[in-house]
C-alpha cells in the first residue's frame, strides 16, 4: 500500500500512516492488485465502504473498462498497456479508481507503468501549479499517461503496415498470411480497447457525482478525443489492410488469367482444327475430298487459314 496526501497549500508527500491531526485536501490509497484484502484497509484508515461486487470486480485481471455509480463514491475500470508491450501482441491490464469525496483508491497489477510515473512528477513537484485538488483531477493525470500510451501505438502500427504493403506489392509469392492475420487481430483488439474506454469514460462523466469544475471538463474532452483519434486511426489502419487483402486476391486472380488465358485461346483454336480432323477421320466412303489427289493439302491449308484468322481476331480484340 502506497499514501500519498494532498494538502491545501498544493504539496504533496508520501506517508506511511494517516494520523488523526493530519489535515488534507485530498487523500491517494494505491494498492497492487497481489493484495486482495485492500478494502480492509481502507476501512480501517478512513472507515470508507466498498461495495464486495465492485471488489471482485478490482481483484479481475481480465475485466473489461468499466464504470459503475454508488451514492457515495464512482468505480472506473480503465484497461491500460503492459509495459514492453509490443505491436505483435498486445497485453494489458486493468485499472481499478474508487472515486471518494475526497479520496482516490486505485487498483493496479505490479508491472503497470503509468501509476509509478504520476507518483514520480506528483512527489517531485512536477508542475506545481497542475498538482490535483480532487480525485476526478488525479484519475485525469493518470488515465493521460495511459491514453498516451496508446496514441505512441499509432506510428508502429503504421510501419508495420508500410512493411506489409511493400511484401504485397513487391512480393508475388507473399506467404507470411499468420503474421499479416494477427497483425490485423491485434488492430481489431485496439479498436475494442478503444470502444470500451470510451464508454466507460463517457458514462462515468455523464453520471458522476460529483460536478466537474470547467478545466476538468475541458481536459476530460480532450482525453475523450485522443481515445476518438487512436480509434480512428485503427478504423483507417483496417480499412487499409482490408484492401490489402483484396488487392492481394486480385493479384493472384490476375497471376491465374495471365496462365489461363494463352491456354484458353489455344483449345479455342484447335477446337475447331479438331472438329475438322475427326470429320474427315469417319469411316464414310463418300466423304468430300476423299479420294481428291490434293485434298489433304486442301484440308492442310483451311486448318492452317482456320487457325491464323482466329489469332488475328484475338489480337484485333486484344486477347493476346
Amino acid at each position: 500500500m502506497d499514501i500519498i496526501v494532498f494538502s491545501a497549500n498544493k504539496s504533496a508527500q508520501r506517508v506511511e500512516h494517516l494520523t488523526k491531526e493530519m489535515d488534507f485536501q485530498l487523500i491517494w490509497f494505491d494498492f497492487s492488485r497481489q493484495n486482495t484484502t485492500w478494502f480492509q484497509q481502507v476501512k480501517k484508515l478512513l472507515d470508507l465502504e466498498v461495495d464486495e461486487k465492485h471488489i471482485l470486480d478490482s481483484l479481475n485481471e481480465t475485466h473489461p473498462s468499466f464504470f459503475d455509480g454508488m451514492l457515495n463514491y464512482d468505480m472506473v475500470i480503465f484497461r491500460s498497456l503492459c509495459h514492453n508491450t509490443s505491436i505483435d501482441k498486445l497485453e494489458t491490464q486493468p485499472v481499478a479508481f474508487f472515486l471518494f469525496e475526497r479520496c482516490l483508491i486505485t487498483i493496479h497489477s505490479d508491472n503497470n507503468y503509468a501509476i509509478p510515473l504520476v507518483k514520480r512528477r506528483i512527489l517531485n513537484n512536477y508542475k506545481t501549479r497542475q498538482l490535483p485538488l480532487h480525485a476526478a483531477g488525479l484519475m485525469h493525470q493518470i488515465l493521460d499517461v495511459i491514453v498516451i500510451q496508446f496514441l505512441a501505438l499509432r506510428e508502429p502500427f503504421s510501419e508495420q503496415l508500410d512493411t506489409w504493403r511493400n511484401e504485397f506489392l513487391l512480393d508475388d509469392d507473399f506467404s507470411d498470411w499468420q503474421s499479416f492475420i494477427n497483425h490485423k487481430r491485434q488492430s481489431v483488439k485496439l479498436e475494442t480497447l478503444c470502444e470500451q474506454q470510451l464508454d466507460a469514460l463517457i458514462a462515468w462523466r455523464e453520471e458522476a457525482r460529483e460536478t466537474l469544475d470547467e478545466h476538468l471538463v475541458v481536459r476530460y474532452n480532450d482525453l475523450i478525443e485522443h481515445i476518438h483519434r487512436v480509434l480512428h486511426h485503427v478504423k483507417t489502419l483496417q480499412n487499409e489492410i482490408e484492401f490489402l487483402i483484396q488487392l492481394q486476391f486480385s493479384a493472384q486472380a490476375q497471376r491465374t488469367n495471365k496462365v489461363i488465358l494463352p491456354l484458353t485461346l489455344a483449345s479455342i483454336i484447335f477446337l475447331p482444327l479438331n472438329l475438322i480432323a475427326s470429320i474427315f477421320g469417319m469411316n464414310f466412303i463418300d466423304l468430300p475430298l476423299i479420294e481428291h489427289p490434293l485434298g489433304y493439302l486442301y484440308v492442310l491449308v483451311g486448318m492452317v487459314t482456320l487457325a491464323v484468322t482466329l489469332l488475328i481476331t484475338f489480337k484485333w480484340k486484344r486477347w493476346l
